[in-house]
């Protein structure tokens, strides 16, 4: 067409819009301009049109000049056709044809009173939303998938209603545009009603009702907790949309149904405790259909969880922002802090700067050590103005003890990376904990540590009761007649010393490693408490006695003094000593003590207790027969212990 008016520039016709027959003809023209067809005709009521809208005159030159040819078509007769004159004035004609036929024209606020009557039909309470759905319940109206454990509300139950049959034939009766772009479909075929529903009403896809509010109300449905839409409909949706589901998370909407479903009654340490371990959101995905998938691997969408939620710590902080408020909804003093997370925090998940400041283990001492393990201490004066009672129960700490404290090995890692000769006694964590404290290291030597502290303990509780006389210490010597010292059999010239004693009429022997374990023949990395290395070897002046009566080793030496202090105590009042058992490698030994279990470091058993197969140091005295010391540690211990705490 454009080298056609390049080439007729002057032609009347297309610069006057009139006809000169004599010039322009079909039969001049005949065979050049064969596309506009044979019966062309050239009079002027051919020429120009009327607007059927507007009622502007419109000529076939102006047409011409102005617009592509292949935008009115390949010949005049199609300028011919048209019956309007603009773009506006087609869209307007479109909407004169369309009143004049059966569909109606789409009201926006006519369909959202139509949803609001359905949910009044469901008897779901109205939600603050442009739909009146709450968003939980907007996901509970598509189809059941029989394999999801899902509540959804199944179309069967509403499909005899009446607002839901005016819903579905409302949307129905509009124009196939108007169904097209309110489902979001891309062809004719998918929004004809025998697609979307059944005959008696009942849905046949999981999408024609969140379609519809996509369409209508399309931040109420983004905000929605749509990870908990059946799989079929978030993957179908997916992929109409084109849009990540996860990028507007509602995390809000999450951490809500936690606290109603899971914890109406509150939530305690141990509840936010489990949400540092992944194991604890794999399994409550699989329990409650409406958990979101955070922090699964993999998983679609959960780089947009992330970005809300990075750690385990984020969600625990974040839930424990929402849960834990008065009722003016000021924030309560946090129940699970920085603190528990790193104590509890499963090793495997990104730190993300989480880890444990020379801070943290100062309170971990204050918070974990000592409680745990029951030492008393005024926490503003530890350790440079503590008394020296109370320095001694946390030199006496072992590392056995300490094995017992939350997250003690994951303090010892941080020592290692920390300090330049690190180690996993209590010595070296105050050492990097209280950098400024000036350390007396004779003081701090924990040489029969365990023995100490369990001397001090039953110190407290003699001293409570009023029991005078209570010794202990390396020179605790078996008395006879007027402080007469006992010596071991000839050819042995040596005292027969014990751990503790009470006067004459009480003798306690706490039993380490090397009381059971030959430190000659001990496994490489396998662990044994520092008493091992005070198992001496066999003295020079018992050497042949040993040999000829079959003690060849160290250890049987040593089992064969616990068996001559035994009867020594015997036999001069003191009755069987009171074995405390410190070795995990501890057994019978014949002629000493039966079967003992380890000693927990603890006054009495408790639930706190780690280990059950240890127990505490009332009940290892009930079992050896003296009951009425493990009365008076219970006593001390109820009447003191747990009233300070």
């Amino acid at each position: 067409m454009a080298s056609f008016l390049n080439e007729h520039k002057k032609i009347p016709f297309l610069v006057n819009g009139i006809t000169n027959e004599s010039y322009w003809t079909n039969e001049r023209t005949e065979g050049k301009y064969k596309t506009w067809g044979k019966d062309w005709k050239e009079s002027a009521e051919f020429q120009s049109k009327i607007c059927v809208v507007c009622g502007e005159t419109t000529l076939l030159a102006d047409k011409c000049l102005t617009t592509s040819f292949t935008k009115f078509g390949n010949s005049p007769l199609t300028f011919l056709k048209g019956m309007s004159c603009s773009e506006k004035c087609k869209n307007e004609l479109e909407q004169m044809t369309r009143r004049l036929t059966l569909w109606p024209e789409f009201d926006m606020s006519k369909l959202l009173s139509l949803i609001r009557d359905f949910r009044i039909s469901l008897g779901l309470r109205m939600g603050d939303t442009p739909t009146t759905f709450k968003p939980w319940d907007l996901i509970k109206i598509t189809k059941k998938k029989t394999t999801e454990k899902h509540p959804i509300i199944e179309s069967s139950e509403y499909a005899q209603s009446p607002q839901w049959r005016a819903l579905v034939d409302y949307v129905f009766a509009l124009s196939i545009d108007d169904r097209m772009n309110l489902l979001g479909a891309t062809n004719r075929m998918s929004v004809g009603r025998s697609s979307q529903v059944n005959k008696d009403y009942t849905l046949k896809n999981s999408r024609f009702f969140v379609r519809i509010v996509y369409a209508v109300s399309k931040d109420e449905f983004l905000n929605a907790p749509l990870w908990a839409l059946p799989s079929g409909a978030k993957i179908a949706l997916t992929r109409e949309k084109n849009f990540d589901m996860y990028k507007n998370f509602n995390v809000k909407l999450l951490f809500e149904k936690i606290e109603t479903v899971m914890f109406p009654d509150g939530m305690t340490h141990e509840d936010y405790r489990q949400f540092t371990d992944y194991k604890t959101y794999r399994s409550l995905t699989q329990k409650h259909w409406w958990f979101a998938p955070v922090f699964a691997r993999g998983s679609v969408g959960t780089e947009s969880i992330r970005g809300q939620i990075d750690t385990y710590w984020d969600f625990i902080l974040g839930l424990q922002r929402h849960v834990n408020r008065d009722e003016r909804g000021r924030f309560l003093p946090v129940k699970f802090g920085r603190l528990d997370y790193l104590v509890n925090k499963n090793d495997g998940h990104n730190n993300r700067g989480m880890d444990f400041t020379r801070a943290d283990i100062r309170r971990w001492v204050f918070e974990y050590v000592f409680p745990t393990l029951d030492v008393k201490i005024e926490t503003e004066k530890f350790p440079e103005h503590s008394t020296e009672e109370e320095l001694q129960d946390v030199i006496n700490l072992t590392v056995y003890d300490l094995e017992h404290v939350p997250a003690y090995w994951k303090v010892c890692a941080t020592l290692r990376e920390k300090q330049e000769q690190s180690g996993n006694s209590i010595r070296k964590i105050v050492e990097y904990a209280w950098p400024d404290y000036e350390m007396k290291q004779s003081a701090w030597s924990r040489m029969n540590a365990s023995e100490k502290r369990g001397n001090q303990m039953l110190e407290r509780v003699f001293r409570y009761h009023n029991k005078k006389g209570y010794v202990y210490g390396d020179s605790t010597a078996v008395l006879v007649g007027k402080n007469e010292k006992v010596k071991y059999p000839k050819p042995s010239d040596s005292h027969i010393r014990i751990d503790g004693r009470l006067g004459r009429t009480l003798a306690v022997e706490f039993q380490g490693c090397y009381h059971y374990v030959d430190r000659h023949s001990v496994s490489d990395g396998y662990k044994y408490d520092d008493t091992l290395f005070l198992q001496g070897d066999i003295p020079v002046s018992m050497f042949a006695y040993c040999m000829d009566n079959g003690i060849d080793t160290p250890l049987k030496y040593r089992q064969y003094l616990d068996r001559q202090c035994r009867i020594a105590c015997e036999e001069n009042g003191y009755g069987t000593p009171v074995y405390v058992i410190l070795s995990r490698h501890a057994y019978p030994v014949d002629g000493v003590h039966g079967d003992i279990p380890k000693w927990n470091r603890r006054y009495v058993n408790t639930s706190t207790c780690k280990y059950r197969d240890q127990i505490g140091l009332a009940e290892t005295f009930d079992m050896q027969g003296r009951e009425d010391i493990g009365d008076m540690i219970r006593e001390y211990y109820h009447n003191i212990i747990e009233e300070e705490e």
